[in-house]
């Protein structure tokens, strides 16, 4: 535990605020996987019932066509937010603000005016109430309703907001350093930038490129009728998981140079049948538990809401 507690802290940031705002960074870039799933919110302020997000196929897709839409913002500022933790520059704080807290700040009030409209019939001709009043009766009524997601992607903005301003009353300073940092620093420091640049790839253009993917089969989907079978489905997506592994490759390829590339074609070798068994059972174990956690928590919330009635 002692030896778990070192390495731990070994990779934790020296400042607990750079901490702070590398996870706040992380729950912007992981908003495509948060639960935007709608739930119930209150019907008191509508003149008519609920239109269920749930039931309402054409309410449904345009929530999901608003999540499209906005997964583009999102990851812009989450990548200014890693760029800004790694690469210092002369005002990091117009950085952070312009590019980061700016995009994520209008995405959010989109979904939420997005959400609101979704959820609800268009009001009357002849509304009692004003549309501003209306929404803004709604939005008290309804906060703590909100998907999963909403509440996620506030901490984050909150957190790299707090960051900002810390930097701006110098606080704290970039870019993240971890503890005894001038300890591991070695005569071949040269290789250090092309790592981060790697690691700075795998973690935002590759998603982007995944996300284009996605989007271009979703074309496909829309405009041949013949690709909206369950094969078609299946294969796309094992397409666009070998393509964005292969694109993967040869990026990781291109960073090593030549002297890298060498010294993988020379570390080449079949493993030990022991350790192939544990390096295929570890995704499996990781896919299971993930698909097991969102069984238990929709098979809890069916239990509890519609037991007996679906």
């Amino acid at each position: 535990m002692k030896r778990l507690a070192q390495f731990l802290r070994s990779v934790i940031p020296a400042d607990p605020w750079q901490l702070a705002f590398l996870v706040g960074v992380v729950l912007l870039h992981i908003f495509p996987r948060l639960s935007w799933r709608p739930v119930q919110v209150d019907t008191s302020l509508l003149h008519d019932p609920l239109t269920l997000l749930q039931t309402d196929e054409h309410a449904r897709m345009e929530w999901s066509q608003a999540i499209t839409i906005a997964v583009w913002p999102m990851a812009l500022a989450s990548l200014v937010g890693y760029l800004t933790c790694f690469w210092s520059s002369p005002r990091p704080v117009r950085r952070l603000l312009w590019g980061a807290v700016l995009p994520a700040l209008l995405t959010l009030c989109f979904l939420l005016f997005k959400f609101s409209q979704v959820t609800a019939y268009p009001p009357s001709v002849f509304p009692s109430v004003p549309g501003l009043a209306l929404e803004y009766a709604w939005l008290r009524s309804n906060f703590w309703r909100l998907p999963a997601g909403f509440y996620m992607s506030i901490v984050g903005l909150v957190l790299i907001a707090l960051f900002a301003t810390r930097l701006y009353l110098h606080l704290s300073v970039l870019p993240l350093s971890l503890p005894n940092d001038s300890l591991h620093r070695q005569d071949d420091s040269g290789s250090w930038p092309k790592v981060k640049t790697l690691i700075f790839v795998l973690v935002g253009p590759i998603f982007l490129l995944s996300v284009l993917f996605g989007l271009l089969f979703v074309l496909i989907y829309a405009f041949l009728p013949q690709s909206r079978s369950p094969e078609f489905g299946v294969a796309s997506r094992i397409v666009a998981e070998i393509l964005q592994a292969v694109i993967l490759l040869i990026v990781a390829l291109w960073f090593l140079g030549e002297s890298g590339r060498k010294d993988a074609r020379n570390s080449i070798q079949l493993p030990e049948p022991r350790c192939a068994f544990f390096a295929a059972l570890l995704p499996i174990g990781i896919c299971g538990s993930v698909g097991a956690a969102k069984y238990l928590i929709d098979r809890a919330d069916w239990a509890a809401h519609y037991f007996g009635k679906t």
